[in-house]
């Protein structure tokens, strides 16, 4: 999707996120410390703050967990800002705990509101990148099913029966590498665990996915599913915003050489092409921002105090 990242460097200027040379391992087993640099962020500004979450860092904090997201996120921005106390810091949507990739706070109670009801309205798309253990049957496609949320995992149901959600996605393959399989999918309904139990039903299960039944083992509190893609409106603006996460390094992705499976500048323009497309396919919104021109290559305000302006 075509929009650049950025993120600070340790003096406090932005950089391009994808200029610098790596990005963070997946955290050992019983290590959750968090990095030196601990947050990828893709966008900022008065309203909004996107960042990049690692597979194995869970969302919001925890009374199970010493390190959360929101908690790094909030630090982040009483460094960046100066801003003593506590800082509004809400996030929109959730990634489980074993997922990569974007995750949206709002950052002023109105703007919170308006994107929980862009949500309500689904005028907010989602583009996910996996890799499966084994093959689609056909390239492209849809996957419904019905199903219930379960103990820590979602179940398929009949239809009508009690409980049961209708759950819908698009799906396209984006490449194969026996036995794995590259792929692209669009949620059309939200629900717990869905893109994780729609697969496994299909028996394909997400690589590392040990709850629905993958036989491949990954890093500690990881899985090959990762928010490539999302679009909103802008709470203050209404103009379409489109935001793109850098894939993580490692097994599975790096069974997927070429474009895309970095987080190289020159590397990605292909496959990014790709999920823009999906956007526009399966999204209510535009994959550019309001004047129609590419996303610039820093979402962080270079000047902290027009972006800290209320």
């Amino acid at each position: 999707m075509g929009t650049p990242h950025g993120r600070p460097r340790r003096n406090g200027t932005p950089q391009p996120a994808d200029r610098r040379p790596g990005t963070h391992a997946s955290p050992a087993a019983g290590d959750i410390r968090p990095p030196p640099d601990p947050l990828d962020v893709l966008f900022c500004d008065n309203h909004l703050l996107a960042v990049r979450k690692p597979a194995g860092l869970v969302t919001q904090p925890s009374g199970r967990h010493a390190d959360s997201l929101e908690d790094r996120a909030k630090a982040w921005i009483r460094q960046r800002f100066a801003k003593p106390g506590n800082v509004f810091l809400e996030a929109v949507h959730r990634l489980d705990r074993p997922v990569s990739g974007i995750v949206l706070f709002a950052r002023t109670g109105k703007a919170l509101r308006r994107l929980n009801d862009a949500m309500r309205r689904g005028a907010v798309s989602r583009v996910y990148w996996t890799v499966l253990d084994g093959h689609p049957p056909a390239p492209e496609g849809n996957l419904e099913h019905w199903l219930l949320h379960g103990s820590h995992r979602a179940r398929v149901a009949n239809p009508g029966e009690a409980g049961a959600r209708r759950a819908l996605l698009a799906y396209r393959v984006l490449d194969e590498r026996p036995p794995f399989s590259l792929v692209e999918v669009a949620l059309a309904t939200g629900r717990y665990h869905q893109i994780r139990a729609q697969w496994a039903a299909a028996g394909l299960p997400v690589v590392g996915d040990l709850r629905y039944g993958s036989s491949v083992r990954l890093a500690a509190d990881t899985i090959a599913l990762h928010h490539r893609c999302l679009t909103v409106p802008h709470p203050v603006a209404g103009a379409p915003l489109s935001l793109l996460a850098p894939l993580p390094q490692g097994p599975p992705w790096d069974a997927f050489p070429g474009p895309g499976s970095g987080t190289g500048m020159t590397d990605r323009a292909p496959l990014d092409a790709a999920c823009l497309s999906a956007v526009e396919q399966w999204g209510p919104g535009a994959a550019r921002n309001g004047d129609q021109s590419p996303l610039p290559d820093n979402g962080i305000c270079d000047n902290p105090g027009s972006c800290e302006s209320s």
